[in-house]
C-alpha cells in the first residue's frame, strides 16, 4: 500500500472513530448537527466540495470554529497573492483516480486519446486552509445570504417518481412493495426544514427500488443491514438539505425516531469501517438522482 493510501486510510479511520464515539456517547453525529450555512467551496475555481471531502470540512468548520465556508491549498492562495496566517493548520483532503487516459493509434494510424478504468484506484490526498486562516482575502459576499430554495424543494418532491400519499399518520415509510411513500400531513411538523428532513429521508429510500439505483434493501427492520439503508437515507437527505440551503433538522422527534438503530450504526461502523464510505457514496448517488428531479 502505497503511502498516500495509508494516510487517506488512516484519517478515515479517525473520522469513523470519532463517530463511533458520538454514537456510543449519545452526542449529535454530522448528519444531526443542525447546519445552517453555504456548502464548503473552493474560491479560485468555484468548485463545491462533495462526499467525504463535504463531511471532513464540515466537521473541521465545527471543531476549529469557522463559520467562512470557502477552502483552498497553499498554492491556490500564494497564486491570489493571498497569505496563510502563521501556525494556521490545514485540513487533509483525499483524492481518488478511478481512471487513466491514454494515447493510441487507430486503425488508420491516427493518434487519438481513450479513457480506461483502473482495477484499482489510484489515491491521492491535498491539504486546505479555511478563508478566515489567510490574509488578504476578499470579504466573502456568498453567506450573507444563506441560499434557501424551497420552489425547487418542492419541485423534487412534486416529481418523485415514488407516490406520495399524505395521511392522517405520525409515520414516514417507504414501501418498496408498492413504490409508495406515505408521510404525515404536513401540519404534523413543527417546521417546514422539519418537513423536508423526512420526505427527503424517503425520497432517498425510494431511489433503491430495482428501477432506479437498485440497492439491497432487506426487509427486517433494526438490524445491522436496514442501519446501512437508514444511514444512506439519512446522509442523502443531508446533501439535499444542504444543496437547498435547508437547515439541517434538529428534530427532537426525528432523532428520537432513530435511537433504535444506533445500536447497529456502533456494531455496523465498528466491523466493517470502511462501510461508512460506500454509504457517502450511495447516498450521494440518490440526492444526486433526486436532484435529477428538477430538470422534468
Amino acid at each position: 500500500m502505497g503511502k498516500a493510501r495509508e494516510r487517506v486510510f488512516e484519517e478515515r479511520k479517525e473520522l469513523v472513530d470519532t463517530i463511533i464515539k458520538d454514537l456510543e456517547n449519545g452526542e449529535k453525529t454530522f448528519w444531526q448537527k443542525g447546519w445552517l450555512t453555504a456548502k464548503p467551496i473552493n474560491p479560485t475555481n468555484g468548485v463545491s466540495y462533495r462526499g467525504i471531502n463535504l463531511i471532513k470540512l464540515y466537521m473541521a468548520a465545527e471543531r476549529m470554529g469557522f463559520k467562512d465556508n470557502r477552502w483552498l491549498t497553499y498554492k491556490q492562495a500564494e497564486s491570489k497573492k493571498w497569505k496563510i496566517k502563521k501556525g494556521a493548520k490545514s485540513i487533509r483532503l483525499e483524492f481518488w483516480k478511478w481512471d487513466i487516459t491514454k494515447k493510441v493509434k487507430d486503425e488508420n494510424g491516427k493518434e487519438k486519446e481513450i479513457t480506461e478504468e483502473l482495477n484499482s484506484p489510484i489515491a491521492s490526498y491535498f491539504n486546505v486552509f479555511n478563508a478566515e486562516q489567510i490574509e488578504n482575502i476578499p470579504e466573502n459576499t456568498s453567506i450573507n445570504e444563506i441560499f434557501r430554495n424551497n420552489e425547487l424543494a418542492e419541485k423534487l418532491i412534486n416529481n418523485s417518481e415514488a407516490k406520495i400519499n399524505y395521511a392522517f399518520t405520525h409515520n414516514a415509510y417507504y414501501s418498496r412493495y408498492e413504490d409508495k411513500i406515505v408521510m404525515p400531513n404536513r401540519e404534523y411538523f413543527k417546521t417546514e426544514d422539519d418537513f423536508y428532513a423526512v420526505i427527503f429521508h424517503e425520497m432517498a429510500h425510494s431511489t433503491g427500488h430495482e428501477s432506479r439505483l437498485n440497492r439491497e434493501m432487506p426487509k427486517r427492520q433494526f438490524d445491522k443491514k436496514y442501519a446501512k439503508e437508514e444511514l444512506i437515507a439519512e446522509i442523502s437527505s443531508m446533501f439535499l438539505q444542504l444543496e437547498l440551503g435547508i437547515e439541517i433538522s434538529n428534530n427532537k422527534n426525528h432523532f428520537e425516531n432513530h435511537k433504535a438503530y444506533i445500536k447497529h450504526y456502533i456494531e455496523l461502523l465498528k466491523e466493517t469501517p470502511s462501510i461508512l464510505f460506500n454509504v457517502i457514496r450511495e447516498a450521494e448517488k440518490a440526492s444526486d438522482y433526486i436532484l435529477k428531479f428538477a430538470k422534468k
